[in-house]
């Protein structure tokens, strides 16, 4: 099912340079995300020019590496990059970065870039902590199992001590 075509006073308004009412009122709704939404530039220059750094369970935290998606950065980083401070208190607008619906349509497809890569993130996440569900759960049970054949090795042992006892005591009185 197709979508009707953009009306054509949007894309061409009737007298050149000015914009549409519609387009007007699309621009005022859009505008107030516009200053919310970070540029993909500021973005990489915030989580890289601020001592944000990725880090593996292998890397040690001394040791920075470049990043180039936040979906590489570490945890604390990331608390750091949505901190509910700096949410509330976006950039100051820069007029290199005008708005355009090209523009906007960037930063939006760049946003949801770095969603798709959080998400496969958390998902290799789960997925990890899954794993470590399973094995110490496993690791549990067989603590249990080895706690079980330790007290039936000691029962043994003194049931054995015992019988050499006896039969110490039986070869002294013969």
């Amino acid at each position: 099912m197709d979508a009707p075509p953009p009306s054509p006073r949007l894309l061409s308004p009737k007298i050149p340079g000015e914009l549409s009412v519609d387009a007007i009122k699309i621009t005022s709704v859009l505008m107030p995300i516009w200053t919310v939404l970070p540029s993909p530039e500021a973005r990489a220059a915030k989580y890289s020019g601020s001592r944000l750094h990725a880090t593996s369970p292998t890397s040690s935290p001394s040791s920075p590496k470049p990043v180039s998606s936040l979906s590489e950065l570490d945890v604390r980083s990331l608390k750091a990059l949505y901190d509910s401070k700096v949410l509330t208190n976006p950039p100051s607008p820069n007029p290199a970065n005008a708005f355009t619906v090209e523009a906007f349509a960037q930063r939006v497809q760049a946003l949801i870039a770095d969603d798709r890569a959080l998400i496969e993130r958390l998902i290799r996440f789960a997925q990890a902590h899954d794993l470590l569900r399973k094995n110490a759960e496993r690791a549990q049970k067989l603590a249990q199992e080895s706690g079980s054949a330790l007290e039936t090795y000691q029962k043994q042992v003194s049931k054995l001590e015992e019988r050499n006892m006896s039969l110490s005591s039986k070869q002294i009185e013969l």
